[in-house]
C-alpha cells in the first residue's frame, strides 16, 4: 500500500496535470475559432475575386508585338 507522502505526490500531480490539460483546452478552442474566422474570411475574399473576374468580361487580346 502507498505511503501517504505517495498519495499525496500523486495528487499535487494529478491537479497540475488538470490545469494543463484545462489550459491546453482553452488554447485549443481560441485557435479553433481563430481558424473558423480565417476560413470564413478567405471564403469571402474568392468570393469577391470570382465576381470580380465575372465583371471583368473577357480580356483584350494583346497587341503582337512590334516586329510582326
Amino acid at each position: 500500500m502507498p505511503s501517504e507522502e505517495a498519495l499525496i505526490d500523486l495528487e499535487i500531480r494529478l491537479a497540475f496535470q488538470e490545469d494543463a490539460i484545462a489550459a491546453l483546452d482553452r488554447q485549443l478552442q481560441a485557435q479553433q475559432r481563430r481558424i473558423d474566422l480565417l476560413e470564413q474570411r478567405y471564403r469571402l475574399v474568392l468570393e469577391r475575386i470570382d465576381e470580380l473576374l465575372a465583371g471583368a468580361g473577357p480580356a483584350a487580346p494583346e497587341p503582337p508585338p512590334p516586329h510582326y
